[in-house]
């Protein structure tokens, strides 16, 4: 690598830009399918839809409607899918949310 003599705008130093890798590291950033994670909220029942009140235009759905919607997210390339299950309120803390977890609505959601 030879160094260039002069002053900006005259000589622009390029060493950051030799290697692909580096250049990737260096440029805007970009955004593609696989970056996205697609949020779902999950609902018991069938054929089941309502709306979130504190995130307009999101919705909770049944597993039913939930396995539509990640059939055509993979038709757009969208890789992931995030599972939100519902919990009563009453049910909110910490351990009962991973008793939860574990042991019911997502195992119910993945359909094991």
């Amino acid at each position: 690598m030879s160094i260039t003599t002069g002053s900006f705008p005259n000589a622009r130093m390029r060493r950051m830009r030799r290697d692909e890798f580096s250049r990737r590291l260096m440029r805007e950033n970009v955004l593609t399918t696989n970056d996205l994670i697609y949020p779902v909220f999950v609902i018991e029942g069938e054929n089941q839809r309502e709306a979130v009140a504190s995130m307009p235009g999101v919705e909770r759905m049944s597993i039913d409607l939930i396995v539509k919607e990640a059939r055509e997210l993979v038709e757009l390339g969208v890789p992931a899918m995030a599972i939100f299950p519902v919990v009563a309120s009453d049910c909110k803390g910490g351990a009962v949310i991973l008793f939860l977890v574990l042991n019911g609505h997502r195992r119910m959601a993945l359909g094991t």
